[in-house]
C-alpha cells in the first residue's frame, strides 16, 4: 500500500444515504484515512430532491489546498455541472498513477436533456485518466446511446464504454434483469465478467456509492482490480450476517465462508431472540437476512503470519478465513467452555487444515475443566512469539468477547514493545468483539 491516504469527489446526500457520506464510512470500515472535496449539496424541496453545485470557485480553492497531499487513491461521484467536472478532470490529469475509480453519476438521468448530454460527453472525456467507471444501466445507457435489456446488451454497451477510453467497465445491472438475483457485467477490454448476488432485502441507499467507495479503497490497498470488484460485491469471511427474528428487533453474526457458503457459530441462549429464532428452523426453510459488510475485518491477504484469537462462538469467521487462506502462515488460539463433541470435530477440521498447509498451529483453552485455562493464559506462555509477530508487521486478529479483547489488549500494553494503540493504528490488531 503506497499509503492510506484516500480522497472522494462527492455531494452531499441530505438524507445520509449516499454521496460523501456513505464514501466516509466505507473509508473507515477499511482502516484508510478520507479526505473530501464536495461538488454539491442536495436539499428536498417544494420542488422535489434538488441539487445545488458548489460554486466554482470554491471547488477549485478546495482542490488547491488538496493539490500537495499525495493520495493512495481517487472516487469520483456526482458532479453535478460541466465546470465542476472540468476542475476535477484537471485535477486528476496531474495525478498520473494514481487509481481513480469513477461512479457517473447522472442528475435526471431517466430524463436525455440537453444538460445530460453535455454531462455525458464530459464524464466520456474523465475514461482514459481512470481506473474503471462504475455506471449503473441509466447510466451506462445514456454514456453508450444504447438501451440495455439483456445480457447482451449490457456486455455490447460494456465494450463501446471501453472503445471509448475507458480501461475497465463495470455496469450495475442490479435486479432489471431478475427478479432474483442482481447481476453486474465486468469487462477489462479482453474478457467478461459476470457477477451474480442474491437481491438484498430492505434499505440499500447510497449501494453505487458504498461499492465505488470500496472498490477504490481496495485498490488503494493493493488488491488486482477484478478482485477489488468481487470483493466488493460478494460476502468475506469477517462480514455480518443481520437477522431479524421478530421483524423488527436487529441481530448480528459473524460469517465464515466455507465453500462459498455461509457458516455461523450460534450459542443458544435461554429466551434468547436471535438464537432462538435460528435454533427452530427447520432444514429447508428460508428466512430474510442482509449482508453488513465489515471491511475493518478482513483478512489481511498480504500478511506473512497472522495469528487469530477467538473464544466461543467468535471463532465462525476464522473457520472461513482459514479454508480460503493460499499464502499465510496462521497461528490459532481459541477458548471454549468445555472440551465437548463440538470440539472434538473442530480439532479433525483443524487437522485436516494443517495437512493442507492452510493453518500452521492451534491451541484450546477450556475455562469449565479441571484444570480451567483462559485464552490469555495460553497468549502468555507465547510472550516472545507474540511480540515478534507484532515486531515483525505480523497480524493479530480477535474476535469473540469484549471481555477477552480488553484482557488481551492490557496484556498486550504490559510486553513493553508499543501499545496496543500503536499497533490498532498500524492496521496489526484487528477486532470483531461484542
Amino acid at each position: 500500500m503506497k499509503n492510506n491516504r484516500i480522497l472522494a469527489l462527492s455531494g452531499n446526500d441530505i438524507f445520509s444515504g449516499g454521496g460523501l457520506a456513505a464514501d466516509l464510512a466505507t473509508y473507515t470500515l477499511n482502516g484508510l484515512h478520507g479526505f473530501v472535496a464536495m461538488t454539491c449539496l442536495t436539499a428536498l424541496t417544494e420542488n422535489g430532491f434538488e441539487v445545488f453545485p458548489t460554486d466554482e470557485t470554491i471547488f477549485q480553492q478546495q482542490l488547491d489546498s488538496l493539490k500537495n497531499v499525495d493520495f493512495g487513491g481517487i472516487k469520483i461521484g456526482l458532479l453535478p455541472t460541466v465546470g465542476v467536472a472540468e476542475k476535477a478532470l484537471n485535477f486528476i490529469k496531474e495525478r498520473t498513477g494514481v487509481p481513480v475509480v469513477l461512479d457517473p453519476v447522472l442528475v435526471c438521468k431517466e430524463t436525455h436533456d440537453v444538460a445530460v448530454s453535455e454531462l455525458c460527453q464530459e464524464l466520456i472525456r474523465f475514461f482514459p485518466y481512470v481506473s474503471v467507471i462504475t455506471p449503473n444501466l441509466p447510466e451506462a445507457e445514456l454514456l453508450a446511446d444504447q438501451k440495455i435489456e439483456s445480457l447482451d446488451d449490457m456486455k455490447a454497451a460494456a465494450q463501446k464504454l471501453h472503445d471509448l477510453g475507458a480501461p475497465a467497465v463495470i455496469i450495475k445491472g442490479g435486479n432489471r434483469l431478475s427478479q432474483d438475483k442482481a447481476v453486474d457485467v465486468f469487462y477489462d477490454g479482453k474478457n467478461f465478467t459476470i457477477l451474480e448476488n442474491p437481491v438484498i432485502q430492505g434499505q440499500n441507499a447510497g449501494a453505487g456509492c458504498t461499492f465505488a467507495s470500496s472498490i477504490a479503497s481496495q485498490l488503494v490497498k493493493g488488491e488486482e482490480l477484478l478482485l477489488a470488484v468481487e470483493s466488493s460485491k460478494a460476502f468475506v469471511s469477517g462480514d455480518l450476517l443481520a437477522i431479524f427474528p421478530d421483524g423488527k428487533q436487529e441481530r448480528l453474526y459473524s460469517i465464515g465462508k466455507v465453500s462459498g457458503k455461509i457458516q455461523l457459530t450460534i450459542k443458544l441462549y435461554p429466551n434468547g431472540l436471535g438464537s432462538g429464532f435460528l435454533y427452530n428452523l427447520k432444514e429447508g426453510e428460508k428466512i430474510k437476512a442482509n449482508i453488513r459488510k465489515n471491511a475493518n475485518f478482513y483478512f489481511p491477504n498480504t500478511a506473512k503470519k497472522v495469528v487469530l484469537i477467538a473464544n466461543g462462538t467468535g471463532i465462525a469467521p476464522f473457520l472461513g478465513m482459514i479454508d480460503e487462506n493460499k499464502s499465510s502462515e496462521i497461528h490459532l488460539f481459541a477458548g471454549f467452555r468445555y472440551k465437548n463433541e463440538m470440539i472434538k470435530q473442530y480439532e479433525i477440521i483443524f487437522e485436516q487444515y494443517k495437512q493442507k498447509n492452510k493453518l500452521k498451529d492451534y491451541q484450546f483453552a477450556f475455562s469449565r475443566e479441571e484444570n480451567r485455562c483462559y485464552v490469555t493464559d495460553l497468549l502468555q506462555k507465547q510472550s516472545n512469539f507474540i511480540k515478534e509477530i507484532l515486531e515483525n508487521e505480523g497480524i493479530i486478529m480477535i474476535c469473540g468477547s469484549l471481555p477477552m479483547y480488553n484482557d488481551i489488549m492490557n496484556w498486550i500494553d504490559s510486553l513493553s514493545i508499543h501499545s496496543s494503540e500503536y499497533y490498532k493504528a498500524n492496521q496489526q490488531i484487528l477486532a470483531d468483539c461484542y
